[in-house]
């Protein structure tokens, strides 16, 4: 009930499996959709979906599309704004599945192996490094020059086909926001509050501090004992070392 009700600032809360982390934040949704607008961000389509579901039955007053996956906030940005990128999109901006692994074979031109190679793109992604500076370092260090070649080729054929893949659409909405006072406006939420906070990554992140600039309420909601992928900014609670840090966000928390 504490956390439902909580409104303006930012706040960390800790809560393990089954405690009914959902349930809180479809209800702090609830209180809150009348007051400005409301985003709560889940990590996968079924997780937005039941969210979405539950509303429509249990507060019909609220827009059911304030749940979200972060990726599909960013797809819609992307086809508001697709002047706003750095090359022409397609009428269908995300790469499907046939697309961008046309994309990857062209790119490694299967002398790297395809999960490897994804996976690694993906990471540079998250951590903002352009195919330029990839084949940069690359170079200065002697290390996966191979991939790093192949990520510019990479790139440059998702271009040609003016798609995004996945990782694209934060990281271009973000370099978008960035740059376009005009724009980032338009995406100001009052509130925002985000679930499995534990599997964000430093992009993600900055997305949510972006959307945040203006109004600065922002919850995030996780476990800190689950696993953290790489690029996350949660720290394990039950180490030592660690004991007090918590999440660790671009923003000053409360903890509830």
């Amino acid at each position: 009930r504490k956390v439902a009700n909580c409104i303006n600032g930012s706040y960390a809360v800790y809560a393990g499996p089954g405690s009914g982390k959902s349930t809180t934040l479809l209800y702090r949704v609830g209180n809150l959709h009348s007051l400005g607008k409301t985003l709560c961000v889940t990590f996968t389509n079924e997780a937005a979906k039941n969210l979405r579901t539950r509303c429509g039955k249990e507060f019909p007053r609220v827009d059911p599309e304030c749940f979200s996956t972060l990726h599909s906030l960013a797809l819609k940005f992307a086809y508001k704004h697709a002047d706003a990128f750095p090359f022409p999109l397609s009428d269908n901006p995300l790469a499907v599945d046939g697309a961008a692994s046309r994309a990857v074979f062209e790119a490694t031109q299967n002398k790297i192996n395809y999960t490897a190679f994804t996976s690694w793109v993906s990471l540079q992604k998250r951590k903002r490094i352009s195919p330029q500076q990839a084949v940069f370092t690359a170079e200065a260090s002697n290390e996966k020059l191979d991939y790093a070649i192949a990520y510019k080729r990479y790139q440059a054929s998702l271009k040609k086909q003016g798609v995004l893949d996945f990782d694209d659409l934060i990281y271009f909405m973000v370099e978008i926001l960035e740059s376009r006072p005009d724009i980032i406006e338009e995406w100001q939420y009052y509130y925002v509050m985000m679930d499995d906070a534990q599997d964000a990554c430093e992009l993600d992140w900055r997305l949510l501090q972006l959307i945040t600039e203006k109004h600065k309420n922002f919850m995030a909601v996780g476990d800190a004992g689950q696993c953290h992928p790489p690029g996350t900014l949660i720290t394990i609670l039950d180490k030592p070392a660690n004991r007090g840090k918590g999440i660790n966000s671009p923003a000053t928390f409360k903890q509830v």
